[in-house]
């Protein structure tokens, strides 16, 4: 299966605040240190016998959002994107190795009901949508947070304007319906370009807000027919207010 790694140029660039954790055990307690940009605190656990001092024993709440982003308005019909349309059949984040977990592919997943299940959502339009909401996940860093999407030929989806058998596409203004490119089974977004890793803090809420955009409607001779390619970023939020 093939991976796309993509990020978006100038202003998308990845928003990644630095953090950093420290563990450390007394008796019967553990401390769990966590700095954010200056923030931070300590998480004190204790019990008899003691407990496991790591991250794995601690959870964070994570919500995936959809940035979307608005249409252009000095493109012409043919090459203005009015809907971006991907059908998710996972959304998950790459674990930082370590020596409790040395896994060097370790992806967790943050909308377990879409393999089964997968669901479309439209990347262009005037509001931000919710991909996954709430979810209780280990915390600790990661290092990578990948899409993928469902197949023209797995089972037909929800009717949608990429019609019935396409499950990914851009609609252009003039009514033109564009497929994404067949190589784009999952899209590879890093966390960031420095080797700085997301994190995912104890006791706290992460929105991570993903933007996808159509990087270019090439022409596809075996098919003839145009293609679309796609690039993407995300943000990452602490603690967001609630909408």
């Amino acid at each position: 299966m093939s991976a796309v790694r993509s990020r978006f140029p100038g202003a998308l660039k990845l928003l990644l605040p630095f953090a950093a954790l420290a563990l450390a055990s007394c008796g019967n307690s553990c401390f769990i240190a966590y700095s954010n940009n200056g923030n931070g605190g300590v998480i004190v656990k204790g019990g008899d016998p003691p407990p496991t001092c790591g991250l794995n024993q601690t959870q964070g709440m994570v919500r995936v959002t959809a940035e979307r982003v608005a249409p252009c308005e000095n493109c012409n019909s043919s090459a203005k994107v009015e809907h971006l349309i991907v059908s998710l059949r996972g959304i998950q984040l790459q674990a930082v190795p370590d020596a409790a977990d040395p896994q060097p592919d370790h992806w967790i997943d943050l909308a377990p009901l879409f393999v089964a299940h997968p669901r479309q959502f439209d990347f262009v339009g005037d509001s931000s949508g919710s991909l996954a909401e709430n979810v209780s996940f280990p915390a600790g860093p990661y290092r990578a947070l990948r899409l993928q999407f469902s197949s023209d030929s797995g089972d037909a989806l929800e009717p949608s304007l990429c019609g019935p058998t396409i499950h990914n596409c851009a609609v252009l203004a003039d009514g033109q319906i564009v497929p994404l490119a067949p190589e784009y089974s999952e899209l590879l977004l890093p966390a960031a370009e420095d080797g700085a890793a997301l994190l995912v803090l104890p006791g706290s809420t992460t929105e991570i807000r993903i933007q996808l955009g159509a990087l270019g409607l090439g022409w596809s001779p075996a098919a003839s027919l145009p293609q679309m390619r796609l690039t993407g970023a995300f943000q990452v939020i602490r603690n967001p207010s609630p909408e």
